[in-house]
């Protein structure tokens, strides 16, 4: 995958994505598995698809670039 699902926010800035319930950077959107307490600015990833699409386990970080496209992913 090179681009973003459109489900996920665009703006003006880079949007950084962490998977599951490690530390997050400012800013920073939470994507936690379904099921998952939520707090303010956490997505809840309802059957797993962004997990699978991204092929994330606890602690990844996906950089999106505000055009949609992946800058960068972090292990």
């Amino acid at each position: 995958m090179d681009r973003s699902p459109e489900a996920l926010p665009h703006g003006p800035q880079a949007t950084v994505l962490v998977f599951g319930d490690g530390p997050t950077l400012e800013g920073a959107r939470r994507i936690l598995p379904e099921g998952s307490a939520l707090s303010d600015g956490d997505f809840e990833d309802v059957g797993g698809r962004a997990f699978a699409a991204y092929e994330a386990e606890n602690g990844r970080q996906v950089q999106i670039r505000p055009d949609g496209y992946i800058r960068g992913l972090t292990a």
